[in-house]
């Protein structure tokens, strides 16, 4: 193997981790410490490569509202569970990768015209999960809906969170 085909391997493999590097590490959260020790070292190198466009500035449909599910579980002694997804900011790095796996399941539970059947099985899962089969008397499944605050906007009334009932699962 000749010298120049052995440098051209080495670049190329290089540049292939550091792209890995770029789309794993780089284009996080600014409080990812990667991003936040190791970036006064590697912007120079990004910017000459061209690899630092964000495209915060522009979106053609941005999102109006967020919402998410909210289970009421009733148990038979009177007393009630409720179960809401977990918020993302409040995650690690690992429990962030899992949080997106299960996300669009969250989406698809907290919508009204979503099919009954995920609705009742997401329950089940939360019943065998937190070992509640046998001690509930009903489950609801309410779409969580909070308006977002324009860029640059303070949060006012359009941010307050309105809750509505979508599903009431019984037993069987």
């Amino acid at each position: 193997m000749d010298t120049l085909h052995l440098l051209s391997k080495i670049a190329s493999n290089a540049f292939i981790v550091l792209m890995l590097f770029w789309m794993i590490c780089w284009d996080k959260e600014a409080d990812n410490p990667i991003k936040k020790y190791g970036a006064a070292y590697l912007k120079p190198l990004f910017l000459w490569l061209g690899l630092t466009a964000e495209w915060k500035m522009f979106s053609p449909n941005p999102p109006l509202y967020n919402h998410w599910p909210n289970i009421k579980i009733y148990l038979k002694n009177g007393e009630f569970m409720v179960w809401e997804p977990t918020r993302g900011t409040s995650l690690n790095f690992i429990e962030k990768i899992r949080f997106k796996k299960h996300l669009k399941v969250y989406h698809e539970v907290g919508q009204a015209k979503t099919s009954f059947h995920i609705k009742r099985d997401f329950i089940e899962y939360l019943l065998h999960k937190y070992q509640l089969k046998d001690r509930y008397t009903k489950a609801e499944v309410y779409r969580v809906h909070q308006n977002i605050t324009p860029y640059g906007q303070e949060a006012d009334e359009q941010s307050k969170i309105f809750k509505q009932l979508i599903f009431t699962y019984n037993p069987e």
